[in-house]
């Protein structure tokens, strides 16, 4: 899947990002109670908050939900339209009755 960077693919903001990364260094720090990995994890987890399967699907159920969203927007201006001519319609039938009579 790659490392992409949740930040850079707009998942999660500046602050969340900042203290995701200090909890992850705080939980390494306390995992690894000083030892000589804790360098190393730090510099391999603690470096960047990576995208995850569940950000990926968040994502993209994000872009349905707008594009439902536009659908319905669009249905909502088609149906105002229709009543629109629902309303001339019968307001010419109205008038063609009147001047059959």
């Amino acid at each position: 899947m790659g490392s992409k960077n949740s930040l850079h693919e707009s998942l999660i903001n500046q602050y969340d990002h900042d203290n995701l990364l200090v909890y992850t260094n705080v939980i390494i720090r306390h995992v690894t109670n000083g030892n000589n990995n804790e360098k190393e994890l730090k510099i391999n987890m603690g470096g960047k908050v990576i995208v995850t399967q569940f950000d990926i699907l968040y994502k993209a159920l994000a872009e349905k939900d707008e594009a439902l969203a536009e659908k319905d927007e669009d249905l909502a201006e088609k149906d105002e339209a229709l009543a629109e001519k629902d309303a001339e319609i019968a307001r010419l039938t109205k008038l063609l009755e009147e001047k059959m009579i």
